[in-house]
């Protein structure tokens, strides 16, 4: 049965607009465009009443720490649907980011938002902080602060634990100080000689009592380390004010330092160790396998029997085509001589000399 064409019009998709849903009519089959998804603006470029942009009165922005851009308030999705303006809710205005700001020379700031400078004391003004020469500079801590912060110091020494915050800087400071001034150096004994040597005073007029092998080079150069010590660690200046009067808390800080200072170097040293094999050229062998053992003179007489080394000189090249074509046989009993030392071996007492060969003691001994 043939099937009859009807004379009812086509329907289309559906379309979408202002909310309502109508069906077109037509023969056209191309879809029409989906509307902009939630979030996403639309390529089209807002409707604007201003025929060029030097019509565009400008707007007046707050200066924020942010950025000088504006941030405008979100819209709900009642107002993107049904703006009031009167335009569909499809198309939307390209708006700018949080990201993009507007150049400086555009933003003019307004006068209310404008704070009065205030002046802290701290400025470079002529006639502020002008201090006296003759008047001595004020203490890191006051009395009671640094009671309680020696007190800290010296509670945290006594428990011996390195997670304790207030050890923090000097145990950094140890573990950098031999990296950057010298691998070998004792920290608290550059700090104990430091603390001595006067730089106004000669080597002959310093008190280095106590102290032996003291020289001029050396006196210099544990001043040179003394000082960027110093300069590198300056929680251990603040801890010489504090420690001022109690030296054993001092050298009890002193030893904590030398003791991550150390243990800095065992962790480079075992570091080294596995590293250092990728500097090192690979030695080429000039001796090939097949050419050791019986093949090689002198293998061969360590290999040799004790009681055989008269016939093994003799002519070795026989004596050695003989053990490896199985003519000669060799057992367990026959022990080599090179555990034997030569020079103290006895014909009537084969034990004299045995177990004292050289390249054994080589290979035995560190």
């Amino acid at each position: 049965m043939a099937r009859t064409k009807s004379s009812a019009p086509r329907i289309t998709n559906p379309v979408s607009v202002s909310g309502a849903t109508r069906l077109s009519k037509g023969k056209s089959r191309a879809p029409a465009p989906p509307p902009p998804k939630k979030g996403r603006l639309s390529k089209r470029p807002a409707p604007s009443d201003y025929e060029s942009e030097e019509d565009v009165p400008p707007r007046k922005y707050r200066i924020k720490a942010v950025s000088a851009s504006p941030s405008p308030e979100p819209e709900s999705d009642v107002e993107r649907a049904h703006p009031q303006d009167g335009t569909s809710g499809t198309s939307h205005a390209p708006r700018r980011t949080r990201s993009e700001s507007l150049p400086l020379h555009d933003v003019e700031p307004a006068e209310d938002d404008i704070e009065e400078e205030e002046d802290y004391g701290y400025g470079d003004h002529e006639g502020d902080n002008e201090e006296d020469e003759d008047e001595l500079p004020e203490p890191l801590y006051d009395t009671e602060t640094a009671a309680r912060v020696a007190q800290n110091l010296v509670d945290a020494l006594a428990e011996a634990k390195d997670n304790q915050r207030c050890l923090q800087p000097f145990k950094k400071a140890a573990r950098v100080i031999p990296h950057l001034i010298n691998p070998f150096l004792s920290i608290g004994s550059s700090i104990e000689c430091g603390l001595r040597i006067d730089p106004d005073l000669t080597f002959e007029e310093q008190n280095f009592a106590g102290i032996k092998n003291m020289t001029e080079s050396l006196c210099w150069e544990i001043k040179s380390f003394y000082d960027r010590i110093s300069e590198m660690c300056p929680a251990l200046v603040k801890a010489m004010d504090l420690f001022a009067n109690d030296p054993a808390a001092f050298e009890s800080l002193c030893k904590y330092m030398d003791k991550n200072a150390n243990a800095a170097r065992r962790d480079d040293c075992s570091r080294i160790r596995h590293h250092v094999l990728i500097y090192i050229d690979d030695i080429p062998s000039t001796l090939e396998k097949d050419e050791r053992g019986w093949h090689n003179r002198q293998t061969a007489r360590l290999l040799c029997p004790q009681d055989q080394l008269e016939e093994f000189d003799a002519d070795w090249l026989r004596f050695a085509n003989e053990v490896m074509s199985g003519v000669r046989e060799i057992d367990e009993n026959d022990l080599p001589s090179f555990l034997w030392d030569q020079t103290a071996t006895d014909p009537n007492n084969p034990y004299a000399g045995l177990c004292r060969g050289p390249l054994l003691l080589k290979a035995m001994l560190p």
